[in-house]
């Protein structure tokens, strides 16, 4: 394989979890050259350890382990970390495991067995990826993450029901993220232009706080609201 077509892999941290030493010494082996670090575990329990002690770019992991499954350690993982790139791998495709793949938002799925080739092609798709999707995306912390793009707003990787005036609002304010945006830039765009008294303003507010958190939208007396996540 052409080295410089994986270079965009030379500073990714990997997570492996895999029960057959034989398989998990292989893989190793082959993805060492590419990467910058892989970590290693024996089942989920032992991986979720790794995942929390250390920085990790990327996951790779089976999934039917003794102790604790790769589905189970990725929904725990998914509860820290809603947006790092996960790649299964399996020797059976079910259904079931298919479906869990997908709802846990999963970058990838490899029927075991594989080849280097499409390992290597996998996790290079799942950190351009992830990559892309980090320039489009805004943490507001708290387990709250806002895609720019789809102006969609995701609470630990699922995504919250918004009305369409809740929408509005949010992206107004975190396109203005860090600046303060006036009640009349709200009226006008939230409400299309429309009359909107700062009561309905206030009782719109505390709604859509109730659907995040109430320290992320700031009010600034007499003059509007904020998002500042610094």
């Amino acid at each position: 394989m052409d080295n410089k077509i994986f270079e965009n892999l030379k500073d990714t941290n990997v997570l492996f979890v895999e029960d057959d030493e034989n398989l998990k010494n292989i893989v190793k082996s082959l993805i060492a050259p590419y990467i910058n670090e892989i970590y290693t575990a024996g089942n989920g329990e032992e991986g979720l350890e790794l995942f929390n002690a250390n920085k990790i770019d990327l996951i790779i992991s089976d999934i039917n382990m003794a102790h604790m499954s790769g589905i189970s350690m990725a929904q725990e993982i998914r509860k820290i970390d809603p947006a790092v790139p996960i790649i299964f791998i399996t020797a059976y495709d079910t259904d079931e495991n298919l479906y869990n793949s997908i709802s846990l938002k999963s970058s990838g799925f490899l029927k075991k067995p594989f080849d280097r080739r499409q390992l290597m092609i996998s996790m290079l798709m799942a950190i351009t990826n992830s990559q892309n999707l980090a320039q489009n995306t805004i943490d507001l912390k708290n387990g709250f993450i806002y895609d720019m793009n789809a102006r969609i707003l995701y609470k630990d990787g699922d995504a919250v029901v918004l009305t369409r005036t809740e929408q509005r609002f949010l992206y107004l304010l975190i396109k203005n993220i860090g600046r303060v945006v006036s009640f009349d830039a709200i009226e006008s765009y939230v409400w299309n232009e429309k009359f909107a008294s700062l009561d309905t303003i206030r009782n719109f507010i505390n709604r859509i706080r109730s659907k995040i958190y109430p320290e992320l939208i700031k009010n600034i007396a007499g003059i509007g609201y904020k998002i500042d996540i610094d």
